[in-house]
This record gives structure tokens, C-alpha cells and sequence, in this order.
């Protein structure tokens, strides 16, 4: 149904570098965010109790599902993520996830931004 959440669709979001939408995942998210040029103010819950297989395979059939041609994530990437966000706490915000509009490279190491890491 349209309307109810950011579309998956040609998402920059799950689209673009693989560790932004696995920190959603893990992490979840609280809004305002910018999607395909609409401001969503919503709030998604993290998921980290799924395994890094079964976070890779979901987030592979974004990539590569409705004509994207995005990279797989293998579950070595959400490992890594998950090891790099363990003491950031659970919810992220989009200070914590950088715009994929405007990315900018960080460290595994750098706290984020708003010091909650």
C-alpha cells in the first residue's frame, strides 16, 4: 500500500553502500529521512535478532529484486557492521546514518556524530 513506509523501490537508501541499509536493519531507524525526494517521519524497529545470513539474503533480494542491479551483501559485511555498532545502543537516527545523497566516509573506528557511539 502506498503511503505506509519509504519505498523499497530505486531506494538510494538500500541502494547505495551496503553498510547503510544493514545499520537499518540492525540498529532500526527514526525518522525524519528524505526517500526518493519525500520526508518520512516514521519509526522502523531494529531487527538484530535476525542472523547475518538472514539479514544478507533479505537485504541481496532488495538489491536485486524489481530490475536493481545492486551489489549482494554477504554476511561477513553484516557481521562487521553488527561488531562496529555493538555499543551504539538500539535505535539509530538518521544523524547516525548518513544520507546516501550525501555520503561521506567513515572509519569503522568514529563515533557517530550526535556522540552516541
Amino acid at each position: 500500500m502506498p503511503g505506509l513506509a519509504p519505498p523499497l523501490l530505486n531506494s538510494e537508501w538500500a541502494l547505495g553502500p551496503a553498510d547503510q541499509p544493514i545499520r537499518v536493519v540492525l540498529g532500526g531507524l527514526t525518522g525524519p529521512i528524505e526517500v526518493a525526494g519525500t520526508r518520512w517521519a516514521l519509526e522502523m524497529p531494529g531487527l538484530p535478532i535476525f542472523s547475518d545470513e538472514d539479514i544478507a539474503g533479505i537485504l541481496t533480494y532488495i538489491r536485486r529484486e524489481w530490475e536493481h542491479s545492486g551489489d549482494p551483501v554477504s554476511p561477513a559485511e553484516v557481521a562487521a557492521v553488527r561488531a562496529a555498532t555493538k555499543s551504539v545502543g538500539s535505535r539509530g537516527r538518521p544523524a547516525n546514518c548518513r544520507s546516501p545523497s550525501k555520503p561521506r566516509a567513515r572509519r569503522q573506528t568514529e563515533p557517530f556524530p550526535n556522540g552516541d557511539g
